[in-house]
């Protein structure tokens, strides 16, 4: 083999290497699997979220004392730190890293922010539907099947 066919022969297979190292994508390490959930919670942030729940919920019910007990609930009694590294712990023990990494890529892009901000109207859209069945299925809404 001569010089030139050697270096080539080690150029390829180092690009191979290199190739099929990125294409296995990040260890699915404890380390990891930390890194990309903060990053994912860094691209959606629990705060926002958990308000924009609050704002989605509250638009479903009427005014008065319920209304304002509920309010100071969600706004004064909710450790959102502890919700925070709940699901931190949740995302980490059930998603790999390259899982966490993919999400936090998706939510850090403009699509993702874009998308994000519409999934409140979505819900919004979507609650009013979802307390009737859970009233049907309690037997107390419009269409709720008859009990013997």
């Amino acid at each position: 083999m001569t010089k030139a066919s050697l270096s080539l022969f080690c150029g390829l297979l180092l690009g191979f290497a290199a190739h099929s190292a990125s294409a296995q994508g990040l260890a699915d390490t404890p380390a990891n699997r930390q890194a990309q959930a903060d990053r994912y919670l860094q691209a959606v942030p629990t705060k926002e979220l958990f308000a924009s729940m609050v704002k989605n919920v509250m638009a479903n019910v009427p005014p008065g004392a319920q209304r304002d007990q509920m309010m100071q609930m969600f706004t004064t009694g909710i450790d959102l730190d502890v919700v925070q590294k709940a699901q931190k712990d949740s995302l980490v023990k059930h998603m790999t890293a390259d899982e966490l990494k993919a999400l936090a890529d998706f939510y850090s892009s403009p699509l993702g922010k874009s998308s994000t901000a519409k999934m409140g109207d979505v819900t919004a859209d979507i609650m009013p539907v979802v307390q009737m069945q859970v009233m049907k299925a309690m037997g107390g809404g419009a269409g709720a099947p008859a009990h013997p």
